[in-house]
C-alpha cells in the first residue's frame, strides 16, 4: 500500500467547509460539521438543519472551527426562517477551503460598527499604558494570528491526506469515525496510520476498511500481505487475534508506535463497541523515515475508487505533537472521482477529507 510516484501539483479546492467538531458531551466526540455550499452535515451521519444546529449548541458541547463558522450557520437559520435565503451560487468551491463564505452585506456591517466600539473601547481603557510601547501580540488584529505553514501539494494515483517526512518517526495516531461508503468489496477503500511508505518499500500500518454496508479492521507490514478479521476470508489468509465488526459511525482510533530494535506495536481500539487489539511486529528492513494519515482507495475491473462521506481526523499526532509541527506533503488523489484532505485547522491535529 505504498503510494506511487508523486507528481507536483496544485491542490483542487475542497467541496466543504469546516463548520464545528461535537464535544465529548454527545458521545459522538471528534465527529465533524461540515458545509457544502447548500446544506450542512453531521459527517457519518447525513444533513443537519442549521437552526437546530444551534439550539443544541450547549447539548452538543461544540467547538466551532472559527467565529466566521458560527456567524454562517447562524446566518443560514436566520435566512431560512425568513424565507430570504441566498443563491448558492455565492459559496462556490473554488473558494479556498481555509476560507468560509462571506457574510451578508447587513450583518458584515453589524459586525464591524461592534469591533469598531470594542476597539474604541479598548483603546481608551490601555491608552496610558500603551505611551512608548510597542503593541502587545494580544493588541494585534486577530487576522494577523500566525498561520500555520503551507504542506507541500501532491497528487497521488490512490492516497489522500497527510504525509511526514524529513526525519525519524517513531510514533502516529489518529482517530476518525468509520466511514458510509458507497462501494463494492472489489472498490473497498481504508483508512489508516503508519510508518514508512512514502520513499522506501516498506510500510508498518493499521486501521479498517469500509465498503458498502461492511467494514473490517486490519494491520500490514510491508512487503509481508495484510492482516484482516477474521470474519472476512475473501482478503487474506492471515487474521487478526479478535474480531472487531466495524459499522459506519463506530469511533475509531489507530496507532503506530516503533519500540527499537526493528520492533512495532500497531493498536486498534473501536471506542462505540469497546472492542481493541494490539500487535507487536518486527520489520527488519523498516527505516521509520516517514509517517502518514491516509484515506487509501482501492478498486478492480476498470471501475472507479468508492465514495464516502466525508471523514473526519481528529486528534493527529506524530511524534507525540500536533501534524503543524511536521514537514507535511498534503496528498489528493489524482483519479476521478477525486479525494482531496482540507487544510488542518488551528489545533494542528484535524483535518478532513472528502471525495467528489
Amino acid at each position: 500500500m505504498t503510494y506511487e510516484d508523486q507528481q507536483e501539483g496544485v491542490q483542487p479546492a475542497g467541496p466543504c467547509w469546516l463548520i464545528a467538531t461535537l464535544g465529548p458531551a454527545t458521545g459522538l466526540s471528534g465527529k465533524l460539521i461540515t458545509f457544502d455550499g447548500s446544506a450542512f452535515a453531521v459527517a457519518g451521519y447525513g444533513p443537519v438543519n442549521p437552526a437546530h444546529i444551534l439550539s443544541c449548541e450547549r447539548q452538543w458541547d461544540l467547538v466551532w472551527a472559527s467565529p466566521d463558522a458560527r456567524a454562517l450557520v447562524e446566518e443560514r437559520a436566520n435566512a431560512a426562517s425568513s424565507d430570504e435565503t441566498e443563491p448558492v451560487a455565492a459559496y462556490q468551491p473554488a473558494v479556498p477551503a481555509t476560507a468560509l463564505p462571506r457574510m451578508s452585506p447587513r450583518r458584515r456591517w453589524a459586525v464591524a460598527l461592534v469591533a469598531s466600539a470594542l476597539v474604541l473601547i479598548v483603546a481608551v481603557a490601555l491608552l496610558p499604558g500603551l505611551v512608548g510601547h510597542r503593541p502587545s501580540v494580544a493588541q494585534q488584529p486577530l487576522s494577523q494570528s500566525p498561520a500555520l505553514s503551507q504542506p507541500v501539494s501532491r497528487s497521488s494515483l490512490n492516497w489522500a491526506g497527510y504525509v511526514a517526512t524529513g526525519g525519524q518517526f517513531t510514533s502516529v495516531e489518529a482517530s476518525w469515525s468509520q466511514p458510509t461508503a458507497s462501494a463494492s468489496v472489489s472498490r473497498h477503500f481504508s483508512v489508516w496510520v503508519g510508518l514508512d511508505g512514502a520513499n522506501n518499500t516498506t510500510c508498518e500500518q493499521v486501521g479498517t476498511v469500509a465498503w458498502t454496508g461492511g467494514g473490517l479492521a486490519f494491520y500490514e507490514m510491508l512487503p509481508r500481505p495484510p492482516v484482516y478479521d477474521p470474519a472476512f476470508h475473501g482478503f487474506s489468509s492471515l487474521e487478526l487475534p479478535v474480531h472487531i465488526a466495524i459499522a459506519p459511525g463506530d469511533e475509531i482510533t489507530a496507532r503506530v508506535n516503533y519500540q527499537g530494535d526493528h520492533r512495532f506495536q500497531l493498536s486498534l481500539l473501536d471506542q462505540t463497541q469497546h472492542l481493541s487489539f494490539s500487535t507487536t511486529q518486527t520489520l527488519m528492513a523498516a527505516t521509520c523515515t516517514s509517517a502518514e494519515i491516509i484515506v487509501e482507495t482501492h478498486y478492480q475491473g476498470g471501475q472507479g475508487p468508492a465514495s464516502f462521506w466525508p471523514i473526519g481526523f481528529t486528534g493527529c499526532k506524530i511524534n507525540g505533537r500536533s501534524l503543524s509541527a511536521a514537514h507535511l506533503t498534503l496528498l489528493w488523489t489524482s483519479t476521478p472521482p477525486a479525494a482531496r484532505p482540507s487544510p488542518l485547522l488551528r489545533d494542528g491535529s484535524t483535518f478532513l477529507v472528502t471525495h467528489n
